[in-house]
């Protein structure tokens, strides 16, 4: 079967790593996305094309950009997390009550997610917006509690891949 040929999940892996590398550099042409990735133009060209058919990235006069449809599988994404739809309202009524920001996190992958992100009138901007995430949970008071109420394998797993800046 073609999907379980080798080459098959190797081009989807070059695909996603295509994609990271543009939301990454906020957009890129075909060179630049070449040297960030360090992979033949003809590749980079092939895969952006792909993705550009399927509508998954537009074009910026000569850079592509990740494209709106990829909001659309985000969005779903994190409508599916039965917990989202109920920490919604009690994140807003947080963030009004204190004045701060208040925000939903979920752990996946050792990573945190914002999925939602409440500002009060007297919020401080942090610089994580929804969609945004945690790469090294020991760093933030969200990743600390992820990590305190983890099996105790797992979160030493986790901290020995985790980098400490």
């Amino acid at each position: 079967m073609e999907r379980d040929r080798p080459e098959s999940v190797q081009a989807s892996r070059t695909t996603l790593r295509v994609l990271d590398a543009l939301r990454e550099l906020d957009g890129a042409g075909v060179t630049e996305l070449s040297r960030a990735l360090d992979m033949p133009k003809s590749t980079v060209h092939r895969h952006l094309t792909a993705l550009e058919q399927e509508q998954f990235v537009t074009r910026d006069g000569d850079d592509y950009v990740v494209g709106l449809h990829l909001f659309q599988l985000g969005e779903y994404a994190r409508k599916r997390k039965a917990v989202y739809c109920l920490a919604v309202p009690h994140t807003e009524e947080i963030a009004k009550e204190t004045g701060e920001r208040s925000q939903f996190v979920v752990e996946e992958y050792g990573r945190g997610i914002y999925l939602h992100v409440a500002a009060g009138e007297h919020a401080v901007h942090t610089g994580f917006e929804t969609g945004g995430e945690i790469q090294n949970l020991h760093s933030t008071a969200a990743g600390k509690l992820f990590l305190a109420h983890m099996p105790t394998e797992r979160r030493n797993r986790l901290l020995d891949e985790q980098d400490f800046p």
